[in-house]
């Protein structure tokens, strides 16, 4: 392992902490989160997912969650309207060209890339539940802007509720947040 290209890589993936999640700030909130926040949470829900769904490899989820954002360090944040006019085959090319650079001699972004190709494809237990982690994040993170008196988010909710991946709990997790939704009048 190459110390110096390890530190590197650490600086260039430290800007998703700078970037902010570009369809909250077309969404009109200005101090949104940044990608970084984005990705922490969906860690998390990804951490609470593996301990409520037997049999998955929950280190390979964990691994999965962690790395999926890693290629907006170099490209930043594609909102959705942008993917759907660029399509979602250029938008995974660039992340792939984002995953070559990150994955200078001496670190494990080749790999981690590997986990990335794994999440994009979703044909694993564990790739399919780390998109429901991203799902379920952006549904969090629409309800508390909501709950702070934000509006006109429903697109993101159109977008974070279409699939729950197969999973019971999943599915159960994202009633939750709607029923929640719908008791502030959303």
């Amino acid at each position: 392992m190459q110390i110096e290209e390890c530190v590197n890589l650490l600086l260039t993936v430290g800007a998703l902490k700078r970037l902010p999640r570009t369809g909250w700030r077309l969404a009109g909130i200005e101090n949104c989160e940044s990608v970084a926040d984005h990705s922490f949470r969906v860690a998390i829900v990804a951490l609470l997912l593996g301990d409520l769904v037997p049999g998955v490899n929950r280190e390979r989820l964990l691994r999965m969650a962690l790395v999926h954002e890693l290629p907006e360090s170099l490209i930043t944040d594609l909102p959705w309207s942008s993917v759907n006019h660029l399509g979602k085959e250029a938008k995974q090319q660039a992340e792939r060209s984002a995953f070559r650079a990150l994955a200078t001699a001496g670190t494990p972004a080749d790999d981690w890339r590997a986990l990335w190709e794994e999440f994009e494809a979703g044909h694993t237990a564990e790739a399919r539940l780390a998109r429901a982690a991203d799902r379920l994040e952006l549904l969090l993170q629409a309800y508390e802007y909501e709950r702070t008196g934000y509006r006109d988010l429903d697109s993101f909710w159109r977008l974070g509720d279409r699939d729950h991946q197969g999973f019971e709990v999943v599915g159960r997790l994202f009633e939750e947040l709607a029923h929640r939704r719908s008791a502030l009048g959303q």
